[in-house]
């Protein structure tokens, strides 16, 4: 594993849109999964969205999946050994070869208000949550199909996957290739086993355009800084990090 000297102390690029100030409590870090902050560094990412058809099974497998979850303090150890691994390829033509890559394997896991009803985990209290992103769609600018209704709302543009499939849940896995983004899909699947059933996956990434994210929409404009973990941008939309992370002010 890449050690960072102890006299050099990292600096995060700045061409990241979330640079995470020093010294963070790690009890903190350590209880926030990763890609909600300081969000996860990556070249592929993977987003499997399933259903789940056995939830005492999937209750079990979801234990052992929490031992694979990646937390913000190890996307903040990868970011150091990142930029470990750029000082070591200095003057290596790009794209580097595999073997000169550090290898990333990071996972993350969300849930519907219907995946939290199948599990019985209570109410989240949180009404646009309850609602389901269908109920907001047309707030945030989705047209309507025309056989949207003011009871059910059908995006112009969405697919059917999105239309038709039942979706509890969303597992997010992120790599620096290809091939490893499909390894760690793999893994996570198979630990899930028959206990879930997979609806359909988008994939994303890094696009040519740059400040472009990984399926092409501008980047960085939604993403706001929070106040006491990360160094803001000039002009970068602010915010306490109680808005984006439960149990925080």
């Amino acid at each position: 594993m890449a050690q960072v000297p102890d006299d050099k102390p990292t600096e995060f690029p700045r061409n990241r849109s979330i640079v995470p100030l020093k010294n963070i409590d790690p009890k903190l870090l350590n209880n926030i999964q990763g890609d909600i902050f300081p969000t996860f560094p990556k070249k592929v990412e993977q987003f499997i969205f399933f259903s789940i058809t056995n939830p005492d099974a999937f209750r079990k497998k979801l234990a052992k999946f929490r031992e694979h979850i990646t937390t913000a303090a190890s996307v903040i150890k990868h970011l150091e050994e990142i930029e470990e691994c750029r000082r070591r390829n200095k003057g290596l033509p790009k794209p580097w070869p595999k073997d000169r890559m550090h290898k990333l394997i990071q996972y993350q896991i969300g849930f519907s208000h219907t995946g939290m009803e199948v599990l019985e985990v209570g109410s989240p209290g949180d009404q646009l949550l309850m609602n389901g992103q269908k109920q907001e769609a047309l707030d945030l600018g989705d047209e309507p199909a025309p056989e949207s209704t003011p009871q059910n709302f059908v995006g112009k543009y969405w697919t059917k996957d999105w239309r038709e499939k039942k979706i509890d849940g969303v597992i997010l896995a992120a790599s620096e290739s290809d091939d490893t983004c499909n390894e760690a899909c793999t893994n996570a699947v198979d630990i899930f086993g028959d206990s879930i059933k997979i609806e359909f996956k988008e994939e994303g990434k890094v696009r040519d355009e740059e400040g472009h994210e990984h399926f092409g929409w501008v980047d960085g404009i939604s993403q706001p800084s929070l106040n006491g973990l990360v160094d803001p941008h000039k002009g970068q939309l602010e915010c306490d990090p109680g808005v984006v992370i439960m149990g925080l002010k």
